[in-house]
């Protein structure tokens, strides 16, 4: 009885654990001003992802080899025509179902990733705390019609939000102006994207399956 007990004890924790972790929300922010940062977090857990600190690499002595040490290569006998020919055939035919193989699993892995994010961004929230652009091309004319692209792109990304559960977006901080004197651009973002843990654990098997099967 005292064995079942514990059994039953360490399984009810085992659950409550995955429980909450399956409840936490899992967060990504984009911060871009001066260089790009990316930090991740779990619930009230967050750490940093790029850029990362660089670890001090010990320098490595590289000895010479002296040349009567190194190998003499040989130079392969001459074939046929005919095998030159078959060879030359072989090999296109290879590169061509390498295309094809590789061609057909972007386009399943494009599937996969779609059907993911289509399932995902209903259980997902985004906040934008920034994105803020400043168009300057050395000539006006240039300026104006980049001007002109990067008000488009911004539009079509405030639309996107709608794709998402929730968007929160400070409109102090979003927009796009021309700079027609310094003739150089610059460009600020902070965007976080968050989701519970059991959604995305969720969202990547139902996008996997509908992406793979077809599956509504």
């Amino acid at each position: 009885m005292t064995v079942l007990l514990v059994i039953l004890a360490v399984v009810g924790i085992v659950a409550a654990m995955l429980a909450a972790v399956l409840l936490s929300p899992l967060s990504v922010r984009i911060r871009y001003g001066q260089t790009l940062e990316v930090y991740a977090g779990l619930s009230f857990v967050k750490f940093k992802v790029f850029p990362k600190k660089e670890k001090k690499k010990k320098e490595k002595i590289k000895t010479s080899i002296p040349p009567s040490a190194k190998s003499v290569s040989k130079t392969p006998e001459t074939k046929g025509v005919d095998d030159s020919t078959k060879n030359a055939d072989e090999k296109t035919d290879g590169q061509k179902a390498n295309k094809k193989e590789l061609s057909d699993t972007l386009k399943l892995v494009f599937e996969i990733i779609k059907s993911v994010f289509d399932v995902m961004g209903k259980r997902a929230s985004i906040k934008i705390d920034e994105l803020h652009a400043v168009i300057s091309k050395p000539d006006a004319a240039d300026t104006a019609v980049a001007f002109g692209l990067c008000g488009g792109i911004l539009s079509n990304i405030l639309a996107f939000t709608s794709n998402f559960r929730k968007a929160v977006i400070n409109d102090k901080n979003i927009g796009i102006e021309p700079d027609f004197v310094t003739g150089k651009s610059r460009f600020s973002a902070d965007i976080t994207i968050s989701i519970m843990a059991g959604a995305l654990l969720y969202s990547l098997i139902r996008g996997y399956l509908k992406g793979v099967l077809g599956k509504k």
